[in-house]
């Protein structure tokens, strides 16, 4: 049995060549995508040629060896077929045609962004998983990059979901108590290619790679390209025993051939969720840049729990379903009732205590705010494995109604003169202070998380959460918190930005001995900027001079000669070079050539290498190159913005807030970020149209099962007759032999009321539908208040 493939179509098109412009050519293109053409003169001579050509070039492509094949037209006389003796295995294309089948097995979902996936595609916990990502093309790039696990007894276990007799579904099964999520692409920005989070591979993977005793392929991508794609496989529970990745990030091999990932799990003796605690007090706020986890637990003594260990806790209403996690930091006994409290540290703590960069750091960019805490986070994951986060939102500066994104040339961080240098809670500090209304805090899952405020969406925020009067108990309170009031607000800016300056110090680089050197001696060392300089931003220029001494020996007098002088430009890119050629003679029967080549490194420093290139005997030519560099330095600017609003503004609102609460003035610096006069006066209007009153907070406690968690603090949510931010939560819990009880509470800073309910204000006054206008625009944000 023969099978007939179409593997290429042709068409003649002229050729290029004036000399015979009669002549065609021929060319072809076969179904897996080769090209080519061949120029022919008769159809005897060069059509098999060009013929043979398409074939093995589709040969190639599917695999195949070409020399026991045999190529024909056949019912298309613009088409070429081969016959072979069986059909080709997985073969994508109709075999008539040439037209791509559909691949009903085909991976789904597409690289975009942190996703979670697994058998189930849920939390550990049983929380949906988010949804995925759309596909994306992957061309001709059909390579597996596929995930195995091993150490996990679930090889028998897993059942695909399928029908009963009754039609009813069954679900799937995977060994493990709950649906669990697996692992999540924590990092795949650039990415392109293909990933099906519940099918092993589809082609020869199930045949060339055979899963071990223990283990299963689990995960597989097709044509994965980009070149940071990193997984963060998350521990699992079965049968009660919880195991966890012997490493916890694992980079993914890309590229268009095959690539496994083996990612081996053991098993843990201890619980990955506290469960039995006496008392629990946990707690969260919104309180400046970090808004880290307050956590308090108390336990027998000898119960199972240690310092040092990761740990999650949930609420008494849903235990299996952690809203914090983190470490066990500190213990203190109480002899009198064998209780035993346990403090708890989350990695924000763990950041005040780490110093990552004792060097300084510098990497030229451009980038924005999210690209330079991706890049900072990535350096200090190189040393701190246990450093996660979930997926980083863009970072604005807010203006009066606009929204301000910046951007820095440059990452720095200066060496510490003695000491490790900052803490990688102080960088954050240093790069994101700015931006007010952000904050980190740690995920339930024990990740950084960084919390945008409402207004950074652009549009009409929306709610996180919605509560209705079931949700809350009774009790709830109203103040008004004067002490976050602004009425005078000075920004000043003075970033940092590439400036002109001396890059380089004086230096020179010798051929022979005469001379001694000048400035800084490079001849077996790197030019190198001084400490705390850091070039970019332009090329250098280079000004050359070389001086030449010819020494004549007996035929003359000895001389110095003046080389001239040459100016060059170099790109402060690494691996970029540039070279000055000097020519001097001492007679017309005595000459001499060199060269200075000037090299960029990977450091930004610049290696100097001369050359003698030739030289006239019997003289002998010495020569002394001395060079400076200037071009642009990245460092703080040499101007500095300063822009204040309201002390020479006039309106009532402003007046009425200066006359009740007196001047109460805040100063914000941009920090490393260079902005203009305009847009710090735009950052200074903001700040005082939004907090030249007084704020309403409500102090709200809520009804089991506790809807308002911490991951809701920072974030916008709607409440009976009002909308606001949560700006603090806290959670107790209590046993004894007689009884269990818990509570929980949060603080709602009020933007938006959505009925009025009368509120006192200064001066005897409330605040109802007769008195809003007086104070609507500072009183929850200009234009934001829509009854």
């Amino acid at each position: 049995m023969t099978v007939t493939y179409l593997f290429a179509t042709w068409a003649r098109v002229p050729t290029p060549s004036p000399s015979y412009p009669e002549d065609t050519g021929i060319s072809w293109t076969t179904v897996t995508g080769s090209s080519g053409l061949t120029a022919y003169l008769n159809d005897d001579l060069e059509g098999p040629i060009a013929l043979n050509e398409a074939l093995n070039a589709w040969c190639q492509d599917v695999g195949i060896s070409s020399a026991q094949t045999g190529a024909s037209s056949g019912p298309n006389d613009h088409a070429w077929y081969v016959q072979l003796p069986a059909p080709l295995p997985n073969y994508p294309y109709d075999p008539m045609t040439g037209e791509p089948i559909p691949d009903p097995n085909q991976p789904g979902p597409g690289v975009g962004g942190p996703w979670a996936g697994g058998l189930g595609a849920a939390g550990v916990d049983g929380s949906p998983a988010p949804p995925p990502p759309p596909p994306r093309p992957y061309g001709d790039c059909t390579g597996q990059t596929y995930l195995m696990l091993s150490g996990l007894p679930i090889t028998t276990a897993t059942r695909a979901p399928q029908r009963a007799s009754d039609g009813h579904l069954i679900p799937g099964s995977n060994g493990m108590e709950a649906p669990a999520k697996l692992w999540s692409l924590i990092y795949a920005e650039g990415a392109g290619g293909l990933l099906d989070f519940t099918q092993p591979p589809t082609r020869f993977m199930q045949q060339q790679w055979v899963p071990a005793a223990d283990g299963q392929v689990l995960w597989s991508g097709v044509g994965i390209t980009g070149p940071n794609l990193e997984l963060e496989p998350l521990p699992v529970v079965l049968d009660g025993v919880t195991y966890t990745p012997a490493q916890r990030y694992y980079r993914v091999p890309t590229g268009c051939g095959d690539a496994g990932v083996p990612v081996t799990y053991l098993p843990q003796p201890g619980p990955g969720l506290l469960e039995d605690p006496v008392r629990v007090q946990l707690g969260e706020d919104q309180s400046g840049l970090f808004r880290d986890n307050r956590v308090s637990l108390t336990y027998p003594d000898r119960a199972p729990v240690s310092l040092s260990t990761p740990y999650r806790i949930g609420l008494e209403v849903e235990p299996t379903q952690g809203v914090m996690s983190f470490e066990l930091s500190s213990r203190r006994l109480d002899t009198d009732s064998g209780l035993v409290e346990w403090t708890g540290e989350t990695i924000l703590g763990r950041l005040s205590r780490i110093y990552p960069f004792p060097e300084g750091f510098f990497r030229t960019g451009p980038f924005t705010a999210r690209g330079a805490l991706e890049v900072l986070l990535g350096e200090m994951r190189a040393t701190y494995d246990w450093l996660g986060w979930e997926d980083l939102p863009e970072f604005y500066l807010r203006g009066d109604g606009e929204l301000f994104p910046v951007w820095l040339q440059a990452l720095v961080i200066e060496a510490p003169q003695d000491g490790p240098g900052p803490s990688a809670q102080d960088v954050l500090k240093m790069f994101f202070e700015p931006f007010g209304g952000y904050g980190f805090r740690v995920s339930r899952w024990g990740r950084l998380e960084v919390i945008a405020p409402p207004w950074a969406s652009g549009g009409v925020p929306e709610p996180a959460l919605t509560l209705t009067n079931l949700d809350l108990t009774e009790g709830g309170t109203s103040t008004l918190d004067d002490s976050q009031v602004v009425n005078v607000c000075t920004v000043t800016s003075q970033g940092y930005v590439f400036q002109e300056g001396e890059v380089l110090p004086p230096a020179s680089v010798r051929i022979g001995t005469h001379y001694d050197a000048t400035g800084v001696d490079v001849g077996s060392a790197l030019w190198q900027p001084a400490d705390g300089v850091h070039p970019g931003g332009g090329p250098l220029s280079i000004q050359v001079h070389a001086t030449v001494w010819a020494d004549t020996g007996f035929i003359g007098p000895d001389r110095e000669l003046d080389g001239g002088t040459q100016t060059v430009s170099l790109p402060m890119t690494p691996g970029a070079t540039v070279t000055a050629t000097f020519n001097v003679s001492y007679s017309a029967f005595s000459s001499s050539q060199a060269s200075v080549t000037f090299t960029v490194t990977n450091d930004l420093a610049v290696r100097v290498t001369p050359r003698l290139i030739r030289s006239t005997n019997p003289t002998r030519y010495d020569y002394l190159f001395e060079f400076t560099a200037t071009g642009q330095t990245f460092g703080r600017s040499a101007t500095k913005i300063v822009a204040t609003y309201g002390e020479t503004e006039t309106g009532v609102d402003l007046a009425a807030s200066l006359a009740e609460y007196g001047r109460r003035e805040l100063t914000l610096d941009t920090g490393v970020y260079q902005i203009d006069a305009a847009t710090a006066l735009s950052m200074a209007r903001a700040v005082v149209t939004d907090r030249m009153n007084p704020r309403e907070v409500l102090t709200l406690s809520q009804a089991p099962p506790y809807p308002v968690r911490p991951e809701h603090v920072g974030r916008l949510i709607d409440v009976p007759g009002a909308r606001g931010l949560v700006t603090g939560w806290s959670y107790s819990e209590a046993h004894t032999p007689q009884q269990s009880q818990s509570s929980s509470q949060f603080t709602l800073s009020v933007e938006q009321r959505l009925v009025l309910n009368p509120v006192p204000l200064p001066g005897g006054d409330t605040l109802n539908r007769a008195t809003e206008r007086r104070y609507h625009r500072a009183r929850w944000g200009a234009v934001r208040l829509k009854e």
